[in-house]
């Protein structure tokens, strides 16, 4: 699930989930073409953990294709040091 983009949303959908599902957290932007400061990461790590257990959590890099997104002209952009420094980091 997309969550770097405001427009796709918060967090608070993940209470809604059943208890045996898992998700992957977008939490790497692809859209910006910058590689997002660790602190940003981090926030959505544990703004996400107050809904989810971390074991029903996968960190991803988010789609690029959350609602607007195009127009930022990053669609398919790809940060791997981003996210595997946060996933270091979780």
């Amino acid at each position: 699930m997309e969550f770097t983009a405001p427009q796709a949303g918060d967090m608070t959908v993940f209470k809604a989930l059943r208890e045996d599902f898992k998700t992957g957290l977008g939490c790497v932007d692809l859209a910006s073409g910058k590689i997002d400061p660790p602190k940003i990461t981090d926030d959505r790590m544990r703004t996400a953990l107050k809904f989810l257990a971390p074991e029903r959590i996968t960190l991803n890099l988010d789609c690029g294709s959350a609602p607007g997104s195009w127009r930022r002209g990053g669609l398919g952009r790809s940060h791997p040091q981003a996210l595997q420094r946060s996933r270091s980091r979780a």
